[in-house]
């Protein structure tokens, strides 16, 4: 799969690598508020809850896609 061959590099890299791999920061945000570009979905948030920092999620499956 995508996520496992792109394991140890960073996320410009695999925005690099493959046509459907898009590289975006978003402005910072709260948990509490809407994230841009993705809005409140509650499972992108438990994945970005459960994270340390730095630590790169695999993806995350939402009512939008992954």
């Amino acid at each position: 799969d995508l996520y496992a061959s792109l394991s140890g590099s960073s996320l410009e890299e695999a925005a690099g690598t493959d046509s459907l791999v898009s590289y975006q920061s978003p402005e910072p945000f709260t948990i509490a508020g809407s994230i841009p570009g993705i809005g409140q979905s509650p499972e992108f948030k438990g994945a970005v809850k459960a994270l340390q920092v730095g630590v790169t999620s695999p993806p995350v499956n939402t009512d939008r896609g992954s």
